[in-house]
């Protein structure tokens, strides 16, 4: 019997941050061309899309998707991508930065399934 295996996927989404933590690598100088490259939301929908393609072909499963960045709240349609991720079966998890929570960002996860990790790098520099 063919056992499926399963994986989880950690994405970076945007290198936006409200932070600069002496060590992240985002404010290095090839950064800001990745900025200004971000994918757009119907990029990062063909991605799920050819996902599943791969899943079926090599017998894999990515239950888990981690939105990461910089900070996922500040890219421009997040809760869009989370929402397509959710309606694909997805657990969706997002670690951002503190400073970016705010009622209605809490309000638009609330009823949906997500595991929010919110981090503060600094703290552990």
């Amino acid at each position: 019997m063919l056992h499926q295996l399963s994986f989880a996927i950690q994405w970076h989404i945007t290198s936006a941050c409200p932070n600069h933590c002496k060590h992240c690598y985002m404010f290095d100088k090839k950064y800001k061309e990745i900025l200004s490259s971000e994918l757009s939301l119907e990029t990062q929908k063909k991605f799920i899309k050819s996902l599943k393609v791969f899943e079926k072909d090599f017998s894999v499963f990515f239950p888990k998707i981690i939105i990461t960045g910089g900070d996922p709240l500040l890219k421009e349609n997040w809760y869009e991508l989370i929402r397509f991720l959710k309606e694909d079966g997805r657990l969706v998890e997002i670690m951002g930065v503190p400073e970016t929570i705010t009622y209605d960002n809490i309000k638009k996860t609330q009823h949906r399934t997500f595991s929010n990790e919110f981090r503060r790098d600094r703290i552990y520099a």
